[in-house]
């Protein structure tokens, strides 16, 4: 688990603190990106050793996941995403899990004159170990 993510202010800070004092490497959660795109993707993922190891997903959802985050994203570089964001949106908003830190909604907009830009993020279920755990 990287120790520092540059970038994150206010929020998303504290709520990487609470994330890294989880110490959590193994764990799972449901994920759903909406954008300016023909629908919404969802995929539930699961990380062992802080590297995804699963994704359950449509080979169409896999691309849109791929195609806005890169891949299916462990919580550490959701967080990445935040800060990229922070740097250049002209707005972000978030919500974090208040016990884990976790980013439960990412809604970015990079600019606020411009339309067909925006990504909001979503993450649910999320536990530790496996998901019948």
């Amino acid at each position: 688990m990287p120790s520092a993510i540059g970038g994150l202010r206010g929020d998303a800070a504290d709520a990487w603190s609470t994330w890294q004092a989880s110490s959590a490497v193994d764990y799972h959660y449901s994920l759903s990106i909406s954008c300016f795109c023909p629908r919404v993707a969802g995929a539930a993922v699961t990380v062992v050793n802080g590297d995804v190891v699963s994704t359950a997903a449509t080979p169409d959802e896999q691309r849109q996941i791929s195609s806005v985050l890169g891949g299916p994203p462990t919580v550490e570089a959701l967080f990445q995403t935040i800060a990229d964001a922070q740097k250049v949106a002209d707005q972000v908003q978030l919500t974090f899990d208040p016990d884990t830190g976790v980013p439960t909604y990412v809604g970015i907009d990079y600019s606020s004159n411009g339309s067909d830009d925006e990504v909001y993020i979503s993450t649910s279920e999320y536990g530790t170990g496996n998901w019948s755990s």
